[in-house]
């Protein structure tokens, strides 16, 4: 199963994913993206895939420059 993020530019979630197959036509299953918006594929280390969508979009944010989730601070 492949894990995909939107966020905007700050590194908020907007959107989490998962899905087997993306057509490949596309290069994330959230088709065309609005100014400010950005989708990466997030590496699973084989935890990520456990996780509730809902708890990756409330809990974590996206390090931009890293391409990659980080947990938000309580």
């Amino acid at each position: 199963m492949r894990t995909f993020v939107k966020f905007a530019k700050a590194g908020a979630i907007l959107s989490v994913c998962r899905t087997k197959f993306v057509s490949p036509e596309m290069e994330t299953p959230f088709g065309i993206l609005q100014a400010g918006e950005f989708a990466i594929e997030i590496a699973d280390d084989g935890t990520l895939e456990k996780l509730p969508l809902e708890e990756i979009h409330d809990g974590y944010k996206v390090d931009a420059a890293k391409k990659k989730l980080v947990k938000k601070k309580k």
